[in-house]
């Protein structure tokens, strides 16, 4: 995971492009039942 990590501190790595929307941790229930999850979701504990 290390090297990963450091690609994405780098710059290198841009995982913001395969993701389909981040949303708040107390949003989960909301997001997963309302058909607009997307492909890959990310929840964060502070938006």
């Amino acid at each position: 995971m290390t090297p990963t990590l450091e690609a994405v501190a780098a710059g290198t790595l841009h995982p913001e492009l395969v993701t389909s929307g981040i949303h708040g941790w107390d949003e989960i229930p909301d997001v997963l039942t309302s058909g607009r999850a997307g492909h890959k979701p990310v929840f964060v504990l502070e938006k």
